[in-house]
C-alpha cells in the first residue's frame, strides 16, 4: 500500500516539473520588439530611408529594416522566423545613411525596447603607408592621392543679358571634359539649376577637372568654363543674344557653249569667253575661268594701306547682385508614439494540469494520515 502511494507521489511530483518547465518555456519564446528613431547629425531632423539591423550577438540572430514616416523603425524577434531574445542578451543596432552611420550596443532588458540612433558622418581611416624597406638606394614612398568624393554638386543660377533678371525654363548642361560626362537640367524656381555627378549614374569629378556649363534659352546662349575646386560649385551665367552666321551664296557655274567649227566637228566654251577650251589650253588659259582669256589685261595690285590700331576702351564692371538662396525651415521634431505593450501570456491548461497535481499530492497526504 505504501509502495503504491509513494508511486503515485512521484508520478504527480514529475508531471507539476514538466507542466512548470513547459509554461517556462512558453513565457521564454514570446515575440521581442525592438524599436526606435533615426535622426540626422543634428539630433533633431527625423531620416527617412535609413538602413537599419538589429543582432542578438548571443544567439547571432538578425533582422533589417528601413525607417519611414517620421525616421520609425522596427523589428520583432522571435519563432518562427528567428530564436527567442532572452532577458541580458546584447543588442547591436547599426543604422546608415548616404555617407552617415551610426552603431550602438544595450541590453535586452524587456519588450518593447525603443533604442534612438544619431547618425554622424563616416570618416575613413587613413591606411597607413608601408615603411620603405632599407637600400643602398632608398626609393622615397610614393604619397597616396586621396580619394575622390563620392558625390560632386554644381548647382548656380541663369540670368537674362542685363545680369538681374533670373531666367526660368533654360536648359542648362554640365560637362566635364576630363570624364567625358555630362548632365542637363532645366532651371526653375528663380533660375535655379542643380546637377550631381557621381556612382553610379556617371564617373566621380575629381578636384582640377575642368567642367563647361552651357545655357541656352530662345535665341540666347552662354558657355563658360571653369575648374573642379570643391562640392558643392557654384556657377552663374547671364545669357547673350547669339549672332547667327551668314552663309555664303555660291558662285554662278557658267554654261558651257558649243559651236560647229570650220570643216565639221564641235568646239567647246566652258566658260563662255569667246575662246573654245582646246585654244586656251594651248594659250595657256584656264578655260574654265571666263576672266582668264588669251589677251586679258592683267589686274595692277594697289596695297592698301596698313590701319593704325584703334586704342581698346576699359570695360567698366558691372555689380551683379548676389541672389539669396531661401532659408531652410527648422524642421519640427514629431512626437514619438509609444508602442503598446505585448500582452502578458494568460495561464491556460498548463496551470490546470498544476492546480490538479497539487491536488492530488494533497490528498494523497491526508490519505496516509488517515
Amino acid at each position: 500500500m505504501m509502495t503504491r502511494m509513494r508511486k503515485q507521489i512521484i508520478v504527480s511530483a514529475v508531471l507539476f516539473v514538466v507542466l512548470f518547465l513547459g509554461m517556462i518555456a512558453a513565457a521564454q519564446a514570446q515575440p521581442y520588439t525592438v524599436w526606435g528613431r533615426v535622426f540626422d547629425g543634428d539630433g533633431i531632423t527625423p531620416v527617412d530611408g535609413a538602413n537599419v539591423t538589429v543582432t542578438d550577438i548571443n544567439t547571432g540572430e538578425s533582422l533589417s529594416t528601413t525607417t519611414a514616416g517620421g525616421g520609425y523603425y522596427q523589428v520583432v524577434f522571435g519563432p518562427p522566423a528567428t530564436k527567442p531574445v532572452n532577458i541580458g542578451d546584447t543588442l547591436q543596432i547599426t543604422a546608415s545613411y548616404n555617407n552617415k552611420m551610426n552603431t550602438t550596443t544595450v541590453s535586452a532588458t524587456g519588450s518593447p525596447q525603443r533604442v534612438d540612433l544619431i547618425l554622424a558622418k563616416v570618416t575613413p581611416t587613413p591606411t597607413p603607408s608601408p615603411s620603405p624597406t632599407p637600400t643602398p638606394t632608398p626609393t622615397p614612398t610614393p604619397t597616396p592621392t586621396p580619394s575622390p568624393s563620392p558625390t560632386y554638386t554644381v548647382w548656380g543660377r541663369v540670368f537674362d543679358g542685363d545680369g538681374i533678371t533670373p531666367v526660368d525654363g533654360a536648359n542648362v548642361t554640365v560637362t566635364d571634359i576630363n570624364t567625358g560626362e555630362s548632365l542637363s537640367t532645366t532651371t526653375a524656381g528663380g533660375g535655379y539649376y542643380q546637377v550631381v555627378f557621381g556612382p553610379p549614374a556617371t564617373k566621380p569629378v575629381n578636384i582640377g577637372d575642368t567642367l563647361q556649363i552651357t545655357a541656352s534659352y530662345n535665341n540666347k546662349m552662354n558657355t563658360t568654363t571653369v575648374s573642379a575646386t570643391g562640392s558643392p560649385q557654384r556657377v552663374d551665367l547671364i545669357l547673350a543674344k547669339v549672332t547667327p552666321t551668314p552663309t555664303p551664296s555660291p558662285s554662278p557655274t557658267p554654261t558651257p557653249t558649243y559651236r560647229r567649227a570650220p570643216g565639221g566637228g564641235v568646239t567647246v566654251d566652258s566658260d563662255g569667253d569667246g575662246y573654245s577650251d582646246s585654244y586656251e589650253i594651248r594659250m595657256g588659259t584656264d578655260p574654265h575661268d571666263p576672266k582668264s582669256y588669251p589677251g586679258a589685261p592683267t589686274p595692277k595690285v594697289t596695297p592698301s594701306p596698313s590701319p593704325s590700331p584703334s586704342p581698346i576702351p576699359t570695360p567698366t564692371p558691372i555689380l551683379t547682385p548676389t541672389p539669396t538662396l531661401p532659408g531652410t525651415p527648422t524642421p519640427t521634431p514629431t512626437p514619438s508614439p509609444t508602442p503598446s505593450p505585448s500582452p502578458s501570456p494568460t495561464p491556460g491548461f498548463e496551470a490546470i494540469f498544476a492546480v490538479a497535481g497539487l491536488l492530488a499530492i494533497a490528498y494523497l497526504v491526508l490519505r496516509r494520515r488517515k
